[in-house]
């Protein structure tokens, strides 16, 4: 029985993990830029004319 060496080729598990964090960094960016600018019309909405 062979073991692999500590820092091997294998990037199965690195791939996906990348996709997810990227995948959660756009969505935080989303989130963040739609907060702001509903935050930002409501606002608007309550000085008066």
């Amino acid at each position: 029985m062979q073991l692999k060496p500590h820092l091997s080729n294998d990037t199965n598990g690195i791939v996906p993990a990348v996709g997810i964090i990227l995948m959660l960094i756009i969505t935080i960016i989303l989130a963040a830029v739609i907060g702001i600018s509903a935050f930002d019309i409501t606002d608007k909405l309550k000085e008066p004319p």
